[in-house]
């Protein structure tokens, strides 16, 4: 399959400079203006962009030209059915591992915009030109653009032109109809051509002509013949119909919807069915790719924006099935703010983009959080899990993200951060996230790590020591392995007298928690030191509990406590400890 690997924009639009690595799914997720639409424009631009389709406020800088560069892979799979002449023109572009490098460049000087012309990269010298008959080589080769923009007009949508989104997604869908249909259609128009127009015949050698056409047509040729020859003697007027191919025939289909017994047209239904009917179109070709054993013919790119619009959720889970599908078989990008089209099939393919002020400018600029990093090992559940709506509706928004132990701990937290710096950690982009464990924490924090987040851990105390906890972070640290050790052999006296397993644990967890913020208070910091650098943030006097003044026996008590913190009604104790975490994650 042709599919662009890789995209480069350099003082486009929102986007100063920045390289997204793309799928042949790929899922642009974001905040609002975050500069997600921009990729998707900037493909198009291109592929098969105009002098209409750029303009001075596509500058970011307006001193700079805007260049679009990407590498595009499948190509070799295309090469056989070029001319021998193209073959070697484009395969003598193809880099050691068959990559084909393009750009585009647009400048603005005295004559305007100039968009320029597709460059292809010479391997050998890296330097990009424009060889003579490449236009007519790459629009062969590269994929066929299908944008589906957030506010595509209904009327032009409805009205089935090839040009237009639902015609190219239509056709492709009637491909398979157009391969079955031709033979049918040829009898056809053997009967209709000779009602229609003189034949020719061949009887024991001897060609002659045959008129079977319908009176009316050969009534209005004589009169026709007659007024034409009054002026022009000698002349005679034949009319020819001519029949058009199926691919001709299936060109401009309209769109009709039966509604309580009366068929109109789509245009008159508004974005809402417009927007279901899409997902209808995107279903269909699904199915269609899944039932077919051969390839559509020319590559396709489809770019989505926000599919999500005016669908209910399970009609969202039915459009990622069939975005899923329909990437087997051509390239597809979606910009999106709906975490229910992310699903863990498509976890690995998620590109986050984010804003943050450039300092040479002073303006917002478009970033990719996603750094292309391989995704760790994980169970299903562990990611079905983190894709709880709850969680994942607030760490594919954000561009840092806090993993706290649990819901309490995500409230008190959240009270905190709120009260002591006047703003919700949203507002900073910092997403606060409850993982259900403290054991679950470090395969979470991978997790979204490989998906270009900056991720913290917030855990208490007892993580030191427990199993899942610091053991598996810091992995052979012989400063880890003593501390532990120590506490266990200061402790043992005291737990050795314990038979009730339970109880045994309780009383371990009070003497380590005591002895660690006592004499091993030096080790302890050692610890939190080497976890800090690892993106680990320790709670070094306990747990939350102990810096809101509750108890142990107090999970009722967390929502009330979260708001009399934001009330100022309850103080949060070892301050300055609160205020280092505070900075670090903000």
């Amino acid at each position: 399959m042709v599919q662009i690997d890789q995209l480069t924009l350099k003082n486009y639009r929102s986007v100063k400079q920045e390289t997204f690595q793309l799928n042949p799914l790929t899922i642009l997720i974001g905040r609002n203006n975050a500069g997600k639409s921009n990729i998707l424009r900037a493909l198009k631009l291109l592929i098969e962009g105009s002098a209409r389709d750029v303009s001075q406020n596509d500058f970011f800088d307006i001193s700079a030209p805007v260049e679009i560069e990407a590498t595009v892979s499948g190509i070799e799979q295309i090469l056989p059915s070029l001319s021998l002449v193209n073959q070697t023109k484009l395969g003598e572009r193809l880099t050691p591992d068959n990559k084909l490098n393009i750009r585009k460049v647009a400048t603005l000087g005295a004559q305007g915009v100039q968009p320029g012309k597709i460059q292809v990269q010479q391997p050998n010298t890296g330097e990009y030109d424009t060889p003579t008959g490449i236009d007519a080589v790459l629009k062969a080769v590269l994929p066929e653009v299908i944008h589906i923009d957030v506010l595509d007009d209904p009327v032009e949508e409805a009205a089935g032109k090839t040009t237009k989104p639902m015609g190219k997604l239509i056709g492709l869908i009637l491909d398979a109809v157009q391969q079955h249909a031709g033979e049918g259609l040829r009898q056809a128009y053997t009967q209709a051509n000779r009602l229609l127009n003189v034949v020719t015949e061949e009887v024991e050698g001897v060609t002659r002509e045959v008129d079977e056409r319908i009176p009316e047509l050969r009534s209005i040729e004589s009169k026709l013949t007659e007024y034409t020859s009054e002026g022009f003697r000698d002349t005679r007027v034949r009319l020819k119909v001519d029949f058009p191919e199926a691919k001709e025939l299936l060109a401009t289909v309209s769109v009709l919807v039966r509604e309580g017994g009366v068929e109109t047209g789509l245009s008159f239904k508004g974005h809402g069915l417009q927007r279901v009917f899409y997902l209808s179109l995107l279903r269909a070709l699904a199915d269609q790719i899944r039932s077919s054993a051969t390839a559509t013919v020319r590559p396709f790119l489809l770019l989505f924006e926000e599919p999500e619009l005016f669908l209910h959720p399970y009609a969202q889970q039915l459009m990622t099935a069939a975005l899923k599908t329909i990437a087997t078989q051509g390239q597809v990008v979606i910009t999106t703010h709906s975490p229910l089209l992310v699903v863990p099939d498509s976890f690995s393919e998620l590109c986050i983009i984010s804003k943050e002020t450039d300092g040479a400018s002073g303006k917002t600029v478009t970033r990719c959080l996603s750094t292309g990093k391989r995704l760790p090992i994980a169970g299903e559940r562990e990611l079905l899990t983190l894709l709880n709506l709850q969680r994942s509706c607030t760490f594919l928004f954000s561009d840092r993200v806090l993993l706290v132990e649990g819901a309490g701990d995500q409230h008190l937290v959240t009270a905190m951060l709120v009260k002591l710096t006047g703003k919700h950690p949203s507002e900073c982009g910092l997403g606060v996230v409850e993982v259900e464990g403290k054991d679950r924490l470090p395969t979470y924090k991978a997790l979204l790590e490989s998906i270009g987040l900056r991720v913290f851990g917030l855990v208490d105390l007892d993580f030191l020591w427990g199993g899942g906890g610091a053991g598996s972070v810091l992995k052979g640290s012989s400063d880890h392995s003593q501390f532990c050790e120590a506490l266990q052999r200061e402790a043992e006296p005291e737990l050795e007298k314990i038979t009730d397993e339970e109880a045994k644990r309780e009383r371990r967890k009070e003497v380590f928690t005591r002895l660690a913020t006592s004499k091993y208070a030096g080790q302890r910091d050692i610890l939190c030191a080497q976890l800090k650098d690892r993106g680990y943030l320790v709670l070094r006097e306990g747990e939350i509990e102990v810096y809101v003044g509750l108890g142990k026996n107090a999970k009722r008590l967390y929502l009330p406590a979260a708001r009399e913190i934001l009330g100022g009604t309850r103080e949060v104790s070892f301050l300055d400890e609160i205020k280092q975490i505070i900075e670090t994650v903000m």
